[in-house]
């Protein structure tokens, strides 16, 4: 399960001066709906103030199911008696959002009423299938097809409270996002190494694309058999990733679940060449330079990982080099995770052909550069 924080939106109020809410508005403030005429209520008819407005604490969690996602909001400091609705986002590269709806199956499921305290724990799931609103989402939000994510590579989850008005529409008052997971199929086929689709079944035993050699999961115990890895299983994975800047360089660290169970992976940066996505400008491990420490995990017998690893800016593993802060400057980078067949990892390369398969990629692309005069 995978845990973010909160943070605070003020899209659908104002102060009581009828101005928008900003990094000077006192916590005394009191609060106008955003047509700037009715105040916001609390359920026991009291106008609310911004500091109780913004008092909401606790965590958001994700968790994938073999058919959909569950969130589960664990709050304090809600509007005691409040009620609430969770709904989904689907953030693409341009400034509308790419769907929208609330975050379970029957919109009704995605509503909560803070208790007494302005406590709630409250779980809603979202399978498969069109959003309430508009768009869709497939078997998980948490990640998509490389088609999928590219389109929508971001996913809000936005905590709206209903003001004690007749006919009230929720207003936004807190979220967090999930940057989702992209499940590759490029690096794998079926026993007649044909390509990965969107008809072939879950349950069909996956092969590395190279040399046809098939992908197994360790063995349980010690000594014993490897078993067949199946595409239903390649495609569990999700996780959650934290990239920032340091003076030593650019840190990364990430959770991962749905993982093969006791398997082998490594994790890389690549940088697609922006004018052709196919060919890499630099590939190189996370971590150290030569790929000796800090780009490799073996997961654990839930098929659960952690990482945290720091590179330099430079001369990459592979070939290229990377910026010191890569988040800015470079236009795109991935992070991609390779699971090892032969359950070993092979330094500053993947290992030799038929060895491995990347499985999955978190995708960083730098906004673009404004459009002069406007």
């Amino acid at each position: 399960m995978l845990t973010v924080n909160l943070i605070h939106e003020h899209e659908g109020i104002l102060n009581e001066a009828g101005n928008p809410i900003n990094d000077g508005t006192p916590d005394q403030a009191l609060l106008l709906l955003a047509n700037g005429k009715e105040p916001l209520w609390a359920p026991d008819r009291h106008q609310l103030t911004l500091g109780e407005f913004d008092a909401v604490r606790g965590s958001i969690t994700a968790k994938r199911l073999d058919d959909g996602t569950m969130v589960t909001v664990d709050l304090s400091g809600l509007i005691p008696n409040g009620r609430y609705a969770l709904s989904l986002v689907l953030l693409g590269t341009g400034p509308e959002p790419i769907g929208m709806g609330a975050a379970s199956d029957n919109p009704k499921d995605s509503i909560f009423t803070a208790d007494e305290d302005g406590e709630a724990l409250f779980s809603a799931v979202k399978r498969a299938g069109a959003l309430s609103e508009k768009g869709q989402v497939t078997s998980s939000w948490l990640t998509g097809t490389i088609q999928e994510v590219m389109g929508a590579p971001m996913v809000m989850v936005l905590g709206s409270y209903f003001p004690d008005r007749p006919d009230s529409r929720p207003i936004p008052q807190f979220s967090t996002r999930f940057l989702r997971l992209m499940l590759l199929n490029n690096e794998i086929r079926d026993a007649a190494a044909h390509e990965i689709s969107d008809q072939t079944q879950l349950n069909t035993p996956i092969f590395e694309f190279r040399k046809q050699n098939q992908i197994t999961a360790p063995p349980e115990q010690s000594g014993g058999p490897s078993r067949p890895v199946t595409l239903g299983e390649f495609r569990m994975a999700y996780g959650a990733i934290t990239v920032k800047c340091t003076k030593q360089g650019t840190q990364v660290a990430m959770h991962l679940q749905g993982l093969i169970p006791h398997g082998v992976y490594t994790i890389w940066l690549a940088k697609p060449d922006p004018a052709d996505p196919s060919k890499n400008l630099g590939f190189g491990a996370l971590g150290s330079g030569d790929g000796s420490s800090g780009n490799s995990f073996v997961a654990d017998h839930d098929g659960a990982a952690s990482l945290v690893a720091t590179n330099n800016g430079g001369k990459l593993s592979g070939f290229g080099t990377i910026a010191q802060c890569w988040l800015t400057g470079e236009p795109v980078v991935q992070v991609a995770g390779v699971y090892h067949i032969d359950n070993r990892t092979h330094g500053a390369t993947a290992g030799p052909d038929g060895s491995y398969a990347a499985q999955f990629a978190w995708v960083f692309a730098a906004p673009p550069p404004p459009t002069p005069g406007v």
